[in-house]
């Protein structure tokens, strides 16, 4: 026998259906299997394969994409009230049609998203979250059940406002826990002084007039004002910290002093009856679910419930409508409440894509104008008009909440299309593409991206700005065309749309690199250090996985890619073994980031392995 022949091991035909090998069921064989039948899925066997050589060149690309797919992406369930049916062979005459791609195998698989179910419980994450295209290559599959959990701190029962705890000795008892003047001085200006975007929803003048008249009367102190400034000294010893790295703060015990800030927070709201909104209600809560965002991606899930909480709360006082319409309130409370509710919007669309579950504040809910582009000093509680907005080109804090609120629409479009059951079609994916480029193309000239070397005499705090609303453009290309990067490597329709993709996941990978060499120490963002949140980690966890999965598909192919202008092998690995040293240095800080190292540990292994001589 030739020595080719000898080598070749045989190939073993499965014989139970894909779902079911995947679960580990016993599968009954029948088309469809009653497991199928009993959850409502279609019902699909791998195909078995003909006499003819494994590779035969570039003659039949899409068979052998097809096969890709029904060895591991599995699962097919298409969900519409309809009778199960099986998978026909979409290269029968009979069955093509000019929208057969639009709900291949690979498409509705991730249209369901990823159920993980262990000794915690249930998670559930759409198919456009990071950690579900891992479930689209075998070796990573389990991945994630593999990281290392971290638990709370000891003594740490979750969110005090979640749990309902009433503080035993009312308000005397919560304003003893207030540090000296001079302290709560320090953390505030501290607070004030960063570039957190929640600082946007308090205007500086009244907040200061009213953290004078707090220190001569505070007794009479609004509990929901109360608690704005528990959390604001709370989320100021959290940036300090992320600056700082582990210099001492002068302040003194930080750990205990930022848990003890965020339960006299809650213990606040609860006080003051927070389900019936008054005044700094919904400020409150927004400052309170930060402190929460800030203790840990264990906590993530809570900060998600919380958001609920205030978005229907905020909604409870209209906050989703327009302030112009109503008479009873002030231009300047008009105003105030555009930006509470723009910012709610942003951060509802990001949390949720973050958690990979739903947004809650849907498109067509609202019709509250976007916020004008004004310093606080440019008006105030006694005005009786808005001033006409400063010119774009003006910067402010407010001229980069309303240029991400721009891109943040379409964002939430993207991700309510990519968690939605229904396959989008091609023609409102290059739809949502344009109004993308749109929103970009109107950020104003002074927050438009420029690469660290063309930004040498602009501010840190502006590169850091313009880097997140790069990263939010290219992470929104990315989601939008990321079930183009199966179809696209054998449909011509399709191949703009991977181009994007993997254009967009390079150049996030790209940025991190830029970014994690430039907030160390002496470095231009070495003061932002602390807006590298968990929020933008997590997008650049998205774009490796996505690199994986293009150095996957590329592998089981045998080719180099870079055809029409996608990135070749050689560069995308280059982007994967940067990030891959990036997550080695912070694997033990966080369980997010032990999983991205863990992942293209053992992709760049698989890649490393499959190129040794033989």
């Amino acid at each position: 026998m030739p020595e080719t022949m000898a080598s070749k091991p045989p190939i073993r035909t499965p014989i139970s259906c894909t779902f079911c090998r995947q679960k580990k069921l016993r599968c009954d064989r029948l088309q469809p299997c009653s497991s199928c039948t009993k959850r409502g899925l279609g019902c699909v066997y791998a195909q078995i394969p003909s006499s003819a050589p494994r590779r035969n060149g570039s003659t039949q690309p899409r068979q052998l994409t097809q096969r890709i797919r029904q060895l591991e992406d599995l699962v097919v369930a298409l969900q519409k009230g309809e009778p199960p049916q099986r998978l026909e062979n979409p290269d029968h005459p009979a069955h093509k049609s000019k929208d057969s791609l639009a709900a291949s195998p690979e498409t509705v698989t991730n249209s369901f998203g990823s159920l993980r179910v262990d000794h915690t419980g249930m998670t559930y994450v759409s198919g456009a979250h990071w950690t579900a295209l891992q479930d689209s290559i075998a070796e990573l599959k389990e991945c994630v059940e593999l990281g290392p959990s971290i638990p709370p701190s000891r003594g740490d029962h979750g969110s005090a406002l979640l749990r309902g705890v009433s503080p035993p000795g009312g308000i005397a008892e919560v304003l003893g826990h207030l540090p000296p003047r001079p302290t709560v001085d320090r953390l505030v200006s501290r607070f004030f002084s960063s570039m957190e975007p929640g600082i946007l929803v308090l205007h500086s003048p009244t907040f200061q007039k009213e953290y004078d008249q707090f220190w001569t009367h505070p007794q009479d102190v609004n509990l929901a004002w109360l608690s704005i400034l528990f959390s604001i000294m709370c989320l100021a010893i959290h940036h300090h910290q992320l600056t700082e790295g582990h210099r001492p703060d002068p302040i003194g015990d930080t750990h205990g002093l930022c848990d003890d800030f965020r339960q006299q927070a809650a213990y606040c709201l609860i006080d003051n009856k927070y389900t019936t909104p008054t005044k700094y209600t919904i400020e409150a809560l927004m400052f309170y679910a930060q402190t929460e965002y800030f203790r840990g991606e264990e906590f993530h899930h809570e900060v998600w419930l919380l958001m609920g909480i205030v978005n229907r709360l905020a909604m409870r006082t209209g906050l989703h409508r327009d302030g112009s319409r109503y008479p009873e309130l002030s231009c300047f409370a008009a105003e105030m409440r555009r930006r509470i509710w723009t910012l709610m919007s942003q951060l509802d669309a990001l949390i949720s894509f973050q958690l990979g579950l739903p947004r809650m504040i849907y498109d067509g809910l609202a019709d509250t104008q976007p916020p004008r582009n004004l310093l606080d000093e440019d008006f105030s509680e006694d005005s009786t008009s808005l001033p006409p907005p400063r010119p774009d080109a003006a910067f402010t804090p407010v001229a980069y909440l309303i240029a991400k609120s721009r891109l943040s629409r379409v964002f939430g479009l993207v991700i309510d299309h990519a968690a939605s059951t229904t396959p989008i079609p091609s023609a409102l994916i290059y739809q949502l593409d344009k109004q993308l480029n749109e929103s970009y193309a109107a950020v104003p000239v002074c927050l438009q991206f420029r690469s660290v070397s063309e930004s040498v005499t602009a501010s840190p705090r502006i590169v850091m700005l313009r880097y997140n609303l790069e990263i939010l453009y290219q992470k929104t290309r990315c989601i939008l065309h990321r079930k183009s990067l199966c179809e696209g490597r054998s449909d011509g329709r399709y191949a703009e749309s991977r181009r994007i993709c993997l254009d967009a996941a390079v150049r996030i990978l790209q940025h991190q690199a830029t970014i994690d060499v430039q907030v160390q120490a002496g470095g231009v963002l070495g003061q932002c250090r602390w807006f590298v949140t968990s929020l933008a980690k997590n997008d650049f966890m998205l774009a490796a996985m996505v690199v994986c999965l293009e150095l996957h598909y590329l592998e089981r192919e045998g080719a180099q890619g870079g055809q029409t202008g996608t990135p070749g092998r050689d560069e995308l690995l280059l982007a994967l073994q940067t990030s891959h040293r990036i997550w080695a240095q912070y694997k033990d800080e966080s369980a997010e980031a032990w999983q991205a190292w863990q992942s293209t540990s053992i992709m760049l292994r698989k890649l490393n392995a499959n190129r040794r001589p033989r």
